[in-house]
């Protein structure tokens, strides 16, 4: 088999409600992604269960290279539609997909519910009739999601890499770092479907508990670009503008703000809590509600608790003795001199957390680990250190007793529309005119 030149993700996150019409609009969307690729390519999909998202991921392998099996059935029946996906091409896919998009149009979207699975390579959409009432149907209830932005870091992520090509409306506002933050920000909405939102900010210029803590905390980072320090204040007032809430502290950061709001939605709401932020210190956060979405190369990952133990084997609360061990050169966090990731991990595998390494060290003067012995022994304070600065607080006063019903997400429509005509996103603007955005 050659190698492929090029692939591309093709995905849509289908309907949760089990809206007839929504799923139609689903797989219309879908088609009309998968028609504008090579239709001899490879197309392998993929389905993520608590997204309800299925994507489809083509790759730019010549046919005649491949070895597809012919065991590419459809089944139809009064009440399904099943579709095998295994060694598919485009072409086979876009005429299974057209067939199933004509029988959902021709069921009736009122009287009937949509439900969606794929199991062993096999896409199966199943028909129910909905339960009729007599005086009126219930609304549908959308699940309870939150989604919390780290404001910093995906402002930081959207300016520098626009910096070479900085972008200004007519006013000379820059605006290449905000443009990124709030296409990011309608992509996450749209993809996730969250319920309630809050964007979380590092106060400019605060000394923090931890630069209290130990001064040398942080202070080797440059002073800020005046374009983006301007770009910050310019972001703030759009959200603000928007009806998005937003929060900052004097004497925590934007991740403290982030582990006492999702803490307190996974143990109260008991609901899905997404973090979006590029910050790998979030990872002590995970549980079995909270997960991380990052943005790498355009696509949206969504980073849980099993993948982090798969990943690291460890727990995630594991995850600040870790950085204990090893310290944090981006925020000056010193870590134990002379002990590496070779050893920190299988460390804390074996002793479960510093704390217990500790209680145990002289068990390390013999064995697999005794080179560690010394160093160790003469670095306990900055290991305990720097696992305290490490460590997210999770009762910020400023949002430990906040409602968590005020986070909920409700966009003036009218207000931002107005903010991106005078920061002049043309591109957006067309773009939610021609649908590609629910932002009301």
């Amino acid at each position: 088999m050659n190698s492929f030149t090029s692939n591309h993700d093709c995905f849509v996150v289908l309907p949760a409600t089990g809206s007839i019409y929504a799923t139609q609009i689903s797989f219309q969307n879908l088609l009309r992604q998968i028609k504008e690729k090579d239709p001899a390519a490879a197309a392998e999909i993929s389905y993520l269960q608590i997204e309800n998202k299925l994507t489809v991921k083509i790759s730019s392998y010549k046919k005649s290279d491949l070895n597809y099996s012919e065991y590419t059935d459809i089944q139809q029946g009064k009440h399904f539609f099943s579709i095998n996906l295994e060694n598919m091409v485009v072409s086979q896919l876009i005429e299974r997909l057209a067939k199933l998009l004509n029988w959902l149009l021709k069921i009736d979207k009122h009287r009937f519910k949509a439900t969606i699975e794929v199991v062993n390579n096999r896409l199966r959409i199943g028909i129910n009739e909905t339960q009729a009432n007599v005086q009126a149907a219930a609304p549908s209830v959308k699940p309870e999601k939150l989604l919390l932005i780290d404001g910093s870091n995906l402002l930081h992520i959207g300016y520098f890499a626009t910096k070479a090509n900085a972008l200004r409306n007519s006013e000379g506002i820059y605006t290449n770092g905000v443009f990124v933050f709030t296409r990011t920000l309608l992509n996450l909405v749209k993809q996730l479907q969250p319920t309630h939102l809050a964007v979380c900010w590092d106060k400019e210029g605060s000394n923090t508990f931890r630069k209290a803590l130990y001064p040398s905390y942080k202070a080797h980072r440059n002073k800020k670009d005046e374009e983006l320090v301007q770009q910050l204040s310019t972001t703030r007032v759009m959200l603000a503008k928007m009806n998005v809430t937003q929060f900052e502290s004097e004497m925590y950061e934007a991740d403290d703000l982030i582990g006492t709001l999702s803490q307190r939605w996974s143990n109260e709401k008991k609901k899905p809590c997404y973090i979006a932020s590029n910050d790998q210190d979030l990872y002590q956060l995970l549980d079995s509600n909270i997960a991380q979405v990052t943005q790498k190369k355009g696509q949206t990952l969504i980073f849980g608790k099993k993948q982090f133990e798969n990943e690291f084997g460890i727990l995630p609360e594991n995850w600040i003795d870790i950085k204990g061990l090893l310290g944090d050169k981006s925020d000056n966090i010193p870590g134990v001199k002379g002990v590496g990731e070779k050893a920190c991990y299988p460390l804390i595998q074996l002793y479960g957390s510093i704390d217990m390494l500790y209680r145990k060290l002289d068990e390390l003067q013999e064995g697999d680990f005794k080179r560690y012995y010394l160093p160790l022994l003469n670095g306990k304070e900055e290991a305990f250190l720097s696992k305290t600065l490490a460590t997210i607080v999770t009762n910020v006063p400023e949002v430990v007793n906040e409602g968590l019903d005020t986070l909920k997400l409700n966009i003036n429509k009218k207000s931002m529309l107005q903010e991106f005509h005078r920061l002049q996103f043309k591109t957006l603007l067309q773009q939610i005119q021609q649908g590609a955005y629910r932002v009301s």
